[in-house]
């Protein structure tokens, strides 16, 4: 199987803070509480980024040169990124309805 070469940019998007998050608080709720947050760093993120991989609490992900018209598309995806995931989590807490730690 031949190689090939191809030129773009990688993306690790990682929820900092998140072993401590975890081992801080009710296991009951974290687990969903973290898988939440990743959704909305998925749901925001778009093309012409491509999902390679999850793993835990980080998104790994590559856009192509060949698909950037614009590098300030790659930016806007990235900031859109972040507000998916201040979204997520102001959503959260809103709406949690226990007194636990999580």
């Amino acid at each position: 199987m031949a190689k090939t070469r191809a030129e773009g940019w990688l993306l690790l998007a990682d929820i900092c803070g998140d072993t401590k998050f975890l081992t801080g608080t009710e296991l009951e709720h974290a687990d969903h509480i973290l898988e939440e947050l990743v959704r909305g760093v998925l749901s925001s993120l778009g093309e012409p980024f491509n999902l390679v991989k999850l793993e835990g609490d980080a998104v790994f992900s590559y856009a192509l040169s060949s698909d950037v018209t614009d590098a300030r598309v790659l930016v806007d995806r990235i900031d859109d990124a972040y507000h998916g995931f201040r979204m997520q989590l102001f959503n959260i807490e809103r709406s949690a309805d226990c007194e636990c730690s999580a």
